[in-house]
């Protein structure tokens, strides 16, 4: 009588109506994690907002044509102690144009103006749109500021480029970590600072220098705060030659 009753159509019913639904559950929750993990993904109904109009900005600063004028070449000079510091030869076409560098007798030193000197060999398995262009590079401040010239300040700034070497303003840009015991959490754009690009960014991390070691970090977020690329810890330095950590972003999907 009980085998009669577990094989009767009734039964047979509701175990295929139970199979069906932990299939639904299993598809459903599958579908969760690859939103979760890639809400870029094509599955995904409601993909996170894009990135808004590029927000123009007076300034006075030279356009990233002038800086990359054939006026201006980069070269790599590797010092007495052995360290490699980028090195931009200037004419007086690139003195008119870069007033924010200072020059020195022979050189001016600053950031290298083309991409393609550093390149950063791009990790295409992350689930994260944008990276790190190269590693971070601490430099004197007063090289972009010469009001920095007292080891009075140390920041963090940098700028943020697009597949096609476009700079990408409107990006928000996180800091965060923690910096002698204290809590850093400031929020700015691309865009806003433009003496180190179209897309430039900075942060004021403090008024004096401080030596730590990956204890502080940047991150890209778009407009709903969701990560554009991984977080970034990077060292401060106690040295008025490495106020300044350049951190630079590329988008590689």
């Amino acid at each position: 009588m009980n085998t009669n009753r577990t094989n009767s159509p009734g039964n047979w019913l509701l175990n295929i109506l139970t199979m069906i639904v932990l299939a639904g559950i299993i598809t459903v929750v599958a579908i969760s994690l690859i939103i979760y993990f890639k809400p870029y993904h094509s599955i995904n109904p409601f993909p996170p907002a894009t990135m808004p109009a590029a927000v123009v900005l007076w300034t006075s600063t030279p356009k990233m044509d002038q800086l990359e004028s054939p006026s201006i070449s980069t070269s790599i000079v590797t010092g007495v102690d052995g360290l490699q510091t980028p090195v931009v030869i200037s004419t007086e076409t690139a003195v008119s144009t870069i007033h924010a560098i200072q020059q020195t007798s022979a050189s001016v030193y600053a950031m290298p103006v083309t991409p393609s000197v550093f390149t950063a060999t791009a990790d295409y398995s992350s689930m994260y749109p944008y990276q790190i262009q190269t590693d971070p590079a601490a430099i004197s401040a007063d090289l972009f500021d010469s009001n920095r010239s007292n080891c009075d300040w140390m920041g963090v700034a940098g700028q943020v480029h697009d597949l096609h070497d476009s700079p990408v303003t409107g990006i928000l840009v996180l800091l965060g970590g923690s910096l002698e015991r204290k809590i850093q959490n400031q929020t700015t754009i691309t865009g806003t600072a433009r003496n180190y690009g179209p897309a430039g960014y900075e942060f004021t991390l403090a008024n004096h220098l401080v030596e730590s070691n990956d204890t502080v970090w940047i991150q890209l977020v778009d407009q709903s705060y969701v990560p554009l690329s991984a977080r970034v810890y990077f060292d401060t330095f106690a040295d008025c030659e490495k106020s300044l950590v350049i951190i630079n972003f590329k988008q590689v999907r």
